[in-house]
């Protein structure tokens, strides 16, 4: 097989950091050679909305690159981004597996991303024909909703500075490189992801500095190994 585009899917896959190349290649394993055909890279850049809760779901996207975030808007009104995904996710899969006709959630790049995309009646064809890969979907989606599941449970049991050391830790455990975390998000993008008011992240960031649970670079927020042990020890109680 040699086309352009499976050529540059090809491509993409053998540049990618080795979790991400050996999920995908294992991922694909057994895909035949006319879903491999149909598969297009796309890169978005930062702040690109991809898909639109309620809109028909069309077209798979597999991130690869980047990170996106998910958000609800129906909550009073206000944007609330309830969860992050890094590689490999696949969205749209979990709207297949249940046989769903409308993507269930907002999803927007919160870095440049890269993407693999396949149209719904492609994958929809070969996911149900190949064990390996829908056990793999499966699991990842399950993962994920077992993962915000108790995220959601705990935020309902906390306030103001323990549910943003909660977020905290969640955050450099997704984006932390090299035991480094640079908090690479406004006070109103931390504001949508806790929903917590602006002032009260504020507060809370204040008296996190100051008990050493997180520090500062300038006007960005850092977070390195001892600052999460330290947010760590003070959630002992809800994350462990």
């Amino acid at each position: 097989m040699g086309n352009e585009k499976y050529d540059q899917v090809r491509a993409v896959i053998g540049s990618l950091e080795e979790g991400s190349r050996s999920y995908l290649e294992q991922y694909f394993e057994h895909a035949p050679d006319w879903v491999l055909e149909e598969l297009a890279v796309q890169k978005l850049p930062e702040g690109t909305m991809f898909i639109k809760e309620g809109d028909t779901v069309r077209f798979i996207y597999l991130l690869v690159e980047g990170s996106v975030k998910a958000t609800d808007y129906r909550i009073h009104g206000a944007m609330y981004d309830y969860m992050w995904f890094k590689p490999v996710k696949a969205f749209g899969g979990l709207e297949v597996i249940l046989g769903i006709n409308e993507y269930k959630t907002t999803l927007m790049t919160t870095t440049p991303c890269t993407l693999l995309v396949v149209p719904r009646s492609v994958y929809e064809k070969w996911l149900f024909q190949d064990v390996q890969a829908l056990r793999m979907e499966a699991s990842t989606t399950t993962t994920s909703i077992l993962k915000q599941t108790r995220r959601e449970r705990v935020y309902l049991f906390m306030q103001g500075m323990d549910r943003m050391a909660y977020f905290l830790i969640h955050y450099y455990e997704q984006f932390a490189v090299g035991g480094i975390c640079h908090l690479k998000l406004t006070r109103q993008d931390m504001s949508d992801c806790t929903g917590l008011s602006i002032k009260t992240v504020n507060r809370s960031l204040i008296n996190l500095i100051e008990t050493g649970c997180i520090g500062k670079s300038g006007s960005k927020i850092v977070i390195n190994k001892d600052h999460y042990q330290e947010l760590k020890k003070y959630m002992s109680e809800l994350v462990e």
